[in-house]
């Protein structure tokens, strides 16, 4: 069986890493947000959509994060920023992975970190 894959990436913000990540949870929970990063729309562009992006991907490492919290990290680097980072994991998202850590396969070790 194949391993689930995991791509994943960290927002520096304030000095504090949100890791965002591309998997099952994440991307069932930005569909119950109302958010379908694999449609033909893609990633939103306004801040209330791209916050509820960041909440749904965050939901693994951070699950506790609320809305406001989201959108204050969206305000705070930027929607553009935030935009590139969903981009980019978007475009690992299914690559072949180059390591397995336990039952978990996971996207390539470079991830870059949007500051």
């Amino acid at each position: 069986m194949l391993a689930p894959f995991d791509a994943r990436t960290a927002l520096e913000v304030e000095g504090e890493a949100v890791t965002l990540r591309l998997n099952f949870a994440g991307i069932a929970m930005c569909e119950e947000l109302g958010v379908d990063l694999f449609s033909a729309d893609g990633v939103p562009q306004t801040m209330s959509r791209i916050a509820l992006v960041v909440k749904g991907l965050a939901i693994s490492e951070h699950p506790e994060m609320t809305a406001d919290q989201a959108l204050a990290i969206v305000a705070a680097l930027g929607p553009v920023k935030v935009v590139e980072a969903v981009l980019a994991l978007i475009g690992r998202f299914g690559a072949q992975a180059e390591e397995t850590e336990g039952n978990v396969q996971t996207a390539k070790e470079s991830v870059p970190t949007v500051n």
